[in-house]
């Protein structure tokens, strides 16, 4: 989840180390925008706004959440 102090910098930083460790998906959560930015190896990033359900496939097959439901 982003705060007011985050850096583009510092973010992309986090994405580098997180997929270098092998994590398979981070999601970067925006409460300001209501956005949820999803970045994968090998990928480019996936944009979700709060009227779109994300969709975790292939990695978490059948996981769906509403975007909106993550900022309730």
């Amino acid at each position: 989840i982003l705060s007011p102090n985050d850096t583009v910098e510092e973010i992309n930083d986090k994405i580098d180390v997180y997929i270098a460790a092998g994590v398979k998906q981070v999601w970067i959560v925006d409460p300001h925008f209501r956005t949820v930015r999803v970045h994968r190896p090998g990928h480019k990033p996936e944009f979700y706004t709060d009227d779109e359900d994300l969709v975790a496939e292939p990695d978490l097959p059948g996981f769906r959440v509403p975007v909106a439901q993550l900022f309730e």
